[in-house]
């Protein structure tokens, strides 16, 4: 009987505890726009994702409105970069903390980068 106990018991809480364990679990995201010094979106350029230290974590393209997205991210710093022959370089740090109340899990950043013409073109 006290076997049977223990065992409900243990199962009671896995039952608890597993919404816990699936927040936790579910990545953070960054959503973006690409815009030209005028305001006008900017399609089909490459975007890498990076961690704080420079180790890459992804790239994309941008879409035909200027939108890229990086999904399925865990807490840490991230530097968005956008680089093209036409603009010059031009970044964002987005960081996803793991301090008590900072994030929710699943957060999305959305971020906008405006490029400039590069003056040699």
């Amino acid at each position: 009987m006290l076997r049977r106990s223990a065992k409900l018991a243990a199962v009671a809480a896995l039952l608890l505890l597993a919404p816990a364990f699936a927040l936790a679990q579910q990545g953070h995201s960054i959503r973006g726009k690409v815009r030209d010094s005028s305001g006008n979106t900017v399609p089909r350029i490459i975007v890498d994702l990076q961690t704080g230290n420079g180790a890459p974590v992804g790239q994309t393209t941008t879409n035909n409105e200027g939108d890229f997205f990086f999904g399925d991210l865990l807490e840490s710093s991230y530097a968005v970069i956008v680089k093209s022959p036409d603009y010059n370089p031009a970044s964002e740090t987005v960081e996803f903390s793991s301090r008590v109340g900072a994030n929710t899990p699943g957060e999305t950043r959305t971020i906008e980068i405006a490029l400039t013409p590069r003056a040699d073109r």
